[in-house]
């Protein structure tokens, strides 16, 4: 049966966790008092291993083991002789595995984050009380008699901390998970003890008797058995992501590897994402999506940064594949990533700023042109010239005399004022670009060649100055060099609108592009182009061995 449609007992591990408490208390104040402290203890572990810490026990093989064990424990009181029974010992390990079968796959399969760092807190208490006591009893194993007692008060008091650490931690992990960074804790404990492990290990091995060798290896060994304990702690933990610090200098390389700015946003959220393995990362400035990567499926937690006192964008982190949202570290991960980034952000920031003026100013400038050139070619060429008509019909109507050479003086200079005008409107733009539209353009220049294909689809009817003219240019270039240093046989210009931009793809099958372009091939041209509207360029093989140039000139102002 799925665990969803069972019910959830939210009052059932808190009776676990006072049946385990009850039963510890009983065995330390009465040890051998009766078979009730076992009875108690068992039933609590059945019970907290099926259902901690939601109260919903999600299988029913794992019920029925608990169950199960349940009953032997509770026939305890009335046959203690179980205890000793030969089938005891291997029935009641047999269900705990099973038990704990259930709670690993529960962990990793149901539970969401907040539950889970409560199951981290159980595990710490077990490790604690397991780890503590089974410390007592090697170093009271050479003791006469061997066993706890021999400690002495001491040895006391420390097993009575570490039996009542396990009920300590539950009762913390379902009142609250939140109080110290159990991850920090958990980790400290396992590279600790794994360290002082191995070390002890070593030193009994190599020294038995005590004759001083063993200090010498320790001291060699030390700092490598650290550092492995270290590494394997955050491989049990961590599940081998890296720590906040490493996670920050690791951006920090890759961004300056980059060299440029406004690569700050796309560095940031593929660090995050590769940090946290998170199933999503966005940064999202004004609403509008500046880098992403992964997939944001809904449940994204928001984190905003900000720099100086301003806000300079928003993270979207969707949490990895089985949490529901970050964990404490997480969340300290993206700290010390967005305490770093903040910087880069701000100078992105500013960078995109720069070139979102540069490009109103030139959208600006090529529509002033085209008014401009407008305004010369329809007003001012016609009325020139019907100043240089009217001179010349007084020219031909005044006699020879001061006055017809007066004449003949206004009209040669309302010619040159009437050429200079068309001048004037010829240099600002193409004038087939405002007379016949981007297409007849293109094909009034590189058309005439048998070699050139010229494809149009879904181009606006009507298109910015800008746009018109980088676009041209941006053909003329590319044709340019397939004709001059290619040797193509054929050269296929595609052009059309998709996506609030104009696409540009010109291909050749030429002999391709050299390994090193020299200078007057155009194409840092065709790149400044595109890139001061906020567009962009390549250049690359094409399919058919040639050079492939492809643009894309957003048609709207960003």
């Amino acid at each position: 049966m799925p665990g969803e449609r069972m019910p959830r007992l939210r009052w059932l591990p808190a009776v676990g966790v006072a049946a385990y408490l009850a039963g510890t208390l009983l065995q330390v104040a009465a040890p051998s008092a009766s078979p009730w402290d076992a009875t108690l203890i068992g039933a609590g572990i059945a019970v907290l291993l099926a259902s901690y810490p939601d109260g919903r026990v999600r299988y029913v093989w794992a019920a029925a083991a608990a169950i199960l064990m349940i009953g032997l424990c509770a026939a305890l009181p009335v046959a203690p002789g179980l205890l000793i029974s030969p089938w005891w010992n291997p029935v009641i390990l047999v269900l705990s595995a099973i038990l704990v079968v259930g709670a690993l796959t529960r962990y990793a399969r149901s539970l969401d984050t907040e539950d889970r760092e409560r199951v981290r807190w159980a595990a710490l208490g077990a490790l604690v009380t397991f780890g503590g006591m089974g410390t007592l009893l090697v170093m009271s194993a050479r003791m006469h008699p061997p066993g706890i007692g021999s400690l002495g008060p001491a040895g006391a008091a420390a097993a009575a901390v570490f039996v009542f650490a396990f009920a300590a931690c539950l009762i913390v992990g379902l009142v609250a998970p939140r109080l110290l960074p159990v991850d920090s804790i958990l980790w400290w404990l396992i590279a600790l003890g794994l360290a002082a492990a191995a070390l002890g290990g070593v030193a009994a091995v190599i020294d038995p008797y005590g004759s001083g060798w063993s200090t010498a290896a320790v001291a060699v060994l030390a700092l490598p058995v650290v550092a492995s304990s270290a590494w394997l702690a955050t491989g049990i933990v961590y599940r081998g992501r890296r720590s906040p610090r490493a996670s920050g200098e690791r951006f920090q390389r890759r961004l300056e590897a980059t060299g440029r700015a406004e690569a700050a946003p796309a560095v940031l959220v593929a660090s995050i994402a590769e940090s946290l393995r998170a199933a999503g990362v966005a940064f999202d400035v004004g609403g509008v999506v500046s880098a992403e990567t992964g997939r944001l499926r809904g449940d994204e937690e928001q984190v905003p940064i900000a720099f100086n006192g301003s806000v300079l964008g928003e993270l979207r982190i969707a949490p990895r594949p089985g949490e529901t949202a970050l964990t404490r570290r997480d969340r300290a991960v993206v700290t010390e990533l967005a305490r770093r980034a903040a910087p880069a952000l701000h100078d992105a920031a500013t960078v995109t700023e720069l070139q979102h003026t540069r490009d109103r100013l030139i959208r600006a400038r090529e529509e002033e042109r085209r008014e401009l050139r407008r305004e010369l070619h329809d007003d001012l060429s016609p009325a020139l010239a019907g100043v240089a008509l009217a001179a010349d019909g007084l020219v031909r109507s005044l006699p020879q005399g001061a006055d017809r050479q007066a004449a003949s003086a206004l009209l040669a200079d309302a010619k040159d004022a009437a050429a200079r005008a068309r001048e004037l409107a010829y240099g600002l733009r193409p004038a087939v670009l405002d007379d016949r539209g981007l297409l007849a353009a293109i094909r009034d220049r590189v058309g005439a060649d048998s070699r050139v294909e010229i494809h149009a689809a879904s181009l606006p009817d009507s298109l910015p100055a800008a746009v018109e003219l980088a676009a041209l240019r941006i053909v003329q270039e590319a044709v340019t060099n397939a004709r001059r240093h290619a040797d193509a046989s054929r050269i296929a210009v595609h052009i059309g609108g998709k996506d609030g931009a104009m696409r540009i793809r010109v291909e050749d099958d030429g002999v391709g592009m050299p390994a090193l372009p020299s200078p007057g091939m155009g194409l840092r041209s065709i790149k400044d182009r595109a890139e001061e509207l906020g567009g962009s360029a390549r250049i690359a093989v094409g399919s058919r061995g040639g050079t492939l140039v492809e643009a894309s000139l957003p048609l709207g102002a960003p």
